[in-house]
């Protein structure tokens, strides 16, 4: 894991060639424009938790309903028996695209 690590450590950071002058190691490295990134899917899976899974549903759409890039989508898998994960999810139709 160590050596992973280091591997990436070494590929990420940019290395100094001594003069004050930074090299970046490699040309994927620039700055990359949020309207080329391509979107993600944020999945969810929902249990009942004696009644509190629809509360910690909530506190993560709040999170990701608050997020400034919006190129995402939001499932959600509910495994739980009663309505209450398919409510909250409701309450955020119209401001995440969520699939339920």
């Amino acid at each position: 894991m160590r050596a992973y690590l280091r591997k990436i450590k070494n590929v990420l950071l940019p290395k100094s060639t001594g003069e004050n002058t930074i090299t970046l190691p490699d040309e994927r490295y620039k700055e990359v424009k949020t309207s080329d990134l391509l979107p993600v899917s944020v999945c969810i899976p929902c249990y009942e938790m004696h009644g509190n899974g629809a509360i910690h549903l909530r506190r993560s759409l709040d999170m990701l309903s608050l997020q400034t890039w919006k190129n995402f989508e939001v499932v959600v898998s509910d495994h739980s028996k009663s309505d209450l994960i398919k409510d909250c999810c409701d309450l955020y139709k119209d401001t995440l695209t969520l699939n339920y």
